[in-house]
C-alpha cells in the first residue's frame, strides 16, 4: 500500500496506482474504482468490493473444508478396505 500511496501523492490516479499491482487486485477492482471516484461513489464501491472479497474468501474456505472432509472420508474408506483385504 505504500507504493500506491506514493504514486497517488506523485499525481497518479488511484486506479492507475492500483493497476500497477495486478497480482494483488484484479482488473475488475481497478476498473470499478476509476468511474466510482469520478462519480463520487468511491466509498460505496469500496465497501461493495470489500464485501465481494469477503464472500469470495468465505466460499473458498467452505470449498476447501469440504474437500478436506471428502479426502478424510476417502482415506478412511481406503484404509478400512486395505485392512479387511489382508
Amino acid at each position: 500500500m505504500g507504493a500506491v500511496k506514493q504514486k497517488v501523492n506523485e499525481g497518479s490516479s488511484l486506479a492507475d496506482a492500483l493497476g500497477e499491482h495486478p497480482k494483488v487486485l484484479s482488473a475488475l477492482y481497478v476498473n470499478m474504482i476509476a468511474p466510482a471516484k469520478s462519480s463520487g461513489a468511491l466509498d460505496v464501491v469500496l465497501v461493495r468490493l470489500a464485501d465481494l472479497t469477503e464472500s469470495q474468501a468465505q466460499l473458498r474456505n467452505k470449498i476447501s473444508a469440504r474437500c478436506s472432509i471428502r479426502h478424510q472420508v476417502v482415506v478412511g474408506i481406503a484404509s478400512s478396505a486395505s485392512c479387511s483385504w489382508w
